[in-house]
């Protein structure tokens, strides 16, 4: 990854929702929810589609309002920062959205936007780009027009664009998409090595053999926020198989998770029935 900072080290505010409800053409999404994201946090957001991992994220960075409840970042709402400030602290984040958004344009110029609009020389930041699409396996794909980039090129190529900045956060959603074991793996690798850096890290799957991998690799640090029914659960790896059992809340739907994975994953102790 380019490195932008004097010693390579993150310095990540926090966030934290807090009571927050969200509804959705009526239908309530969220409902009282509570999370907290102190410095230096791993957060795995686990949950069925439509359930509200991408809202979760969104009310994390301040883009989504929610109908009731409270969004936090440095213990200052969002709604009552001024434009300058808000700006600020999203140029302190790197969001890979699931849905890649590209101009028309090579890639490394796709990659190196955002430093241009910090100000950042036309030579110090191709020098970033470079640095960030190498670190995803995109070598050489630097004068390719973006959007002529497969899938999984697409999104290797977003997560260049969002590492290139040297951010404090990486909010990554379903980041893994379109990939491949070995290109998945160096994704992931490349979250685990940045929150080694200091930085917070929050990854949105629905996927139980992603969530077990990435949760076991990063060890005590990494928690689990399972998002089902308008409820969000938080616990860490080891304790998942005791929400498996409950009757209500996350338990059916881990049962059922792990039913659907059970040839790609093992989930000792999670019952599936």
């Amino acid at each position: 990854m380019a490195d932008l900072r004097a010693n390579g080290e993150c310095n990540p505010p926090e966030f934290a929702l807090a009571r927050v409800e969200v509804a959705l053409e009526g239908r309530p999404l969220l409902q009282g929810v509570d999370l907290d994201l102190t410095r230096g946090s791993f957060l795995l957001v686990l949950g069925p589609t439509g359930a509200g991992k991408t809202t979760i994220l969104r009310l994390l960075l301040g883009l989504q309002h929610p109908g009731a409840g409270k969004t936090l970042v440095e213990g200052r709402e969002w709604s009552t920062l001024s434009r300058a400030n808000r700006a600020h602290i999203r140029q302190r984040i790197g969001y890979v959205q699931q849905q890649v958004g590209l101009l028309q344009a090579p890639a490394l110029y796709n990659v190196t936007l955002p430093l241009r609009w910090r100000g950042v020389s036309r030579d110090v930041a191709d020098e970033c780009g470079k640095t960030a699409m190498a670190s995803v396996g995109l070598s050489g794909y630097e004068r390719e027009p973006a959007l002529s980039l497969s899938g999984g090129e697409r999104q290797r190529l977003a997560m260049a664009r969002a590492c290139a900045v040297e951010p404090d956060v990486l909010f990554l959603d379903e980041f893994t998409n379109h990939q491949d074991p070995a290109h998945e793996d160096l994704l992931e690798s490349l979250a685990h090595g940045f929150h080694g850096r200091g930085g917070t890290v929050v990854v949105v799957s629905h996927r139980l053999d992603q969530v077990r991998r990435m949760a076991t690799r990063g060890g005590d640090a990494v928690q689990i926020a399972i998002v089902i029914d308008g409820q969000v659960y938080v616990c860490a790896w080891p304790a998942l198989p005791s929400f498996a059992t409950e009757p209500a809340g996350p338990g059916p739907f881990l049962r059922r998770l792990a039913l659907a994975s059970e040839s790609e994953v093992e989930l000792a102790a999670v019952p599936t029935s």
